[in-house]
């Protein structure tokens, strides 16, 4: 399996996104940008046009190819490049094509203890679109990776291949098959572990209580054959809270983890989040401490920002978006966070500005994106809204999927009985994205109608009923 590239002056190291400067400088990147990064690698001095790298990168989420520009700008700049052919080349109306000679390193060793790549659901799917203001991301524990000790040598590198399809998203019957070969000569913690990230791979983020059983049950598989397995109780504890919104088993397991000195950045983050859910405001500080003491350079991600808003702290939210925007382009992610922190703060002309900002990533046509300005010119962003509420665009706006996008968008046009109802509907689907209802600022204006009071009290209960 590979686990890190070399060229130029640099080493990329593949399971955790950190590019390493031989000057010993490290750099951790974005996970769409690691994945860029690595489709160069593993593809050199070969053309990859723009639509094939868009699709690789953001699907199922349609994006401009302005959002391809950036991420070369930002890959480019990290990188050191000066021009636009020592290292990532433009092909006139082609592409680009990756020009340095590089050498890949593998090691099973390495890879059993750092997290593989995330899967594609995780980055574009989940956390782009319903999570963005969560995080762009969802990253889960990795994938099926052996022990070396307690693997018999013949399944390693079938656990291996199998662990690096479900990490690149390039086959993922192929992999699944792979795991049940191993499993059809006797139980193996490593197959059932892979298996059950093979499954999460094919499914969309809103499928997973459908599925929750049976990914629990190959997790626990895996624990039973392996109790020490590295992060299974992680991933067992986010199924529990998104699978079967088990609040109290999620908490356990996943203070467990952190207890365990777990400071990958990806646990860290989706650790705070979880918590953040579960109105846990210290563990939550806890978490933000410990990514700013391990990974100064990841604390960048505009989810933070987020975080910081949820946390009843505006300012320190707006310095977070000030300080992204002043170091690097901003991104999807950015404009979500940003368009919420001013919102919140009654910058309205600054939230419509991320809105439409995200209106041209979604590639709204430009008759609809004219439509809202012209409802903003003339009733603001409630105008603006209600317009979204009633005519809902192709693409994700960080509000999340409806019915809870509607009753987001229903709120900010001043509709708090149309917002109910949507809210009403998304509890009773289990919609996940409801999970941070009581701890979102949005739904400020809804804490003392009766029928909101209502339906937080029933959500109460569904969780502590779990």
């Amino acid at each position: 399996m590979i686990t890190c590239f070399q060229f130029d002056e640099w080493t990329y190291r593949v399971d955790d996104y950190v590019l390493i400067h031989s000057s010993g400088e490290s750099i951790q990147l974005e996970p769409r940008l690691g994945r860029l990064l690595e489709m160069f690698c593993l593809n050199p001095r070969q053309v990859l046009s723009r639509d094939h790298i868009i699709a690789e990168l953001w699907a199922p989420r349609i994006v401009s190819d302005e959002s391809l520009t950036v991420a070369i700008s930002q890959l480019r700049r990290y990188l050191r490049q000066t021009d636009s052919t020592r290292l990532i080349k433009t092909i006139s109306g082609r592409g680009y094509a990756w020009q340095p000679d590089t050498k890949a390193a593998t090691s099973i060793a390495a890879t059993s203890t750092r997290n593989t790549r995330t899967t594609r659901w995780l980055t574009a799917g989940i956390v782009a679109s319903a999570m963005v203001v969560i995080s762009a991301v969802l990253w889960w524990p990795k994938s099926g990776v052996p022990n070396a000790a307690t693997t018999p040598p013949a399944f390693i590198e079938q656990l291996n291949h199998a662990a690096k399809l479900v990490a690149n998203q390039s086959d993922i019957d192929k992999a699944i098959g792979l795991y049940r070969d191993v499993l059809a000569e006797g139980p193996n913690a490593a197959a059932y572990y892979g298996l059950a990230q093979a499954k999460l791979a094919r499914i969309s983020p809103h499928e997973i209580p459908l599925h929750a059983d049976e990914l629990t049950g190959l997790i626990e598989r895996a624990l039973d054959e392996d109790p020490a397995l590295p992060e299974a109780e992680w991933l067992l504890g986010m199924i529990h809270f998104y699978g079967h919104w088990d609040f109290a088993r999620a908490k356990t397991m996943l203070v467990a983890e952190f207890n365990r000195d777990n400071r990958s950045p990806r646990f860290l983050q989706q650790f705070s989040e979880v918590m953040l859910a579960l109105g846990e405001a210290a563990w939550v500080e806890r978490a933000i401490h410990e990514l700013r003491r391990h990974h100064p350079e990841f604390y960048a991600a505009p989810t933070l920002a987020w975080l910081h808003l949820l946390l009843g702290d505006p300012d320190s939210a707006q310095q977070e978006i000030e300080r992204i925007l002043a170091a690097e382009p901003a991104s999807f992610n950015l404009h979500v966070s940003a368009q919420h922190v001013a919102y919140q703060a009654g910058d309205m002309n600054t939230a419509w500005f991320h809105l439409d900002a995200l209106l041209a990533l979604t590639q709204i046509n430009e008759a609809d994106r004219t439509r809202l300005q012209q409802a903003f010119d003339r009733g603001g962003l409630a105008a603006v809204h209600r317009s979204l509420m009633d005519n809902l665009v192709s693409g994700d706006l960080g509000h999340y999927r409806p019915p809870i996008a509607s009753a987001r968008h229903a709120l900010v046009a001043g509709d708090h009985e149309r917002a109910i109802r949507y809210i009403a509907q998304a509890v009773e689907q289990r919609q996940w994205e409801a999970l941070w209802l009581l701890v979102d600022p949005h739904y400020a204006p809804l804490y003392e109608h009766p029928d909101f009071i209502a339906i937080a009290n029933e959500f109460r209960n569904i969780t502590r009923a779990n």
